[in-house]
């Protein structure tokens, strides 16, 4: 349910990342490192200071609180 999630939510930020991005991506979605794969998300986000706002950025915390990752996630820059 969660990769389900995942990739969804990389297909609406699609337009937000490179294919450098993309690729590795789903690459970590495909060998089950769901963590990472948000975790990445968030950076590349972040770096380009890219908003991320409403619905997907629900999301991503919501993500990252099922993941147990929320404290690590809540400490990225990816609303503006």
């Amino acid at each position: 349910m969660i990769e389900h999630r995942l990739r969804a939510l990389g297909e609406a930020l699609s337009s937000n990342l490179t294919d450098e991005q993309r690729r590795p991506y789903a690459e970590f979605l495909d060998a089950n490192e769901l963590v990472l794969a948000l975790e990445m998300l968030a950076d590349w986000l972040s770096e380009d200071e890219t908003p991320i706002l409403g619905q997907d950025m629900t999301e991503m915390v919501d993500l990252a609180r099922a993941m147990g990752n929320e404290e690590q996630f809540s400490r990225r820059t990816v609303v503006t």
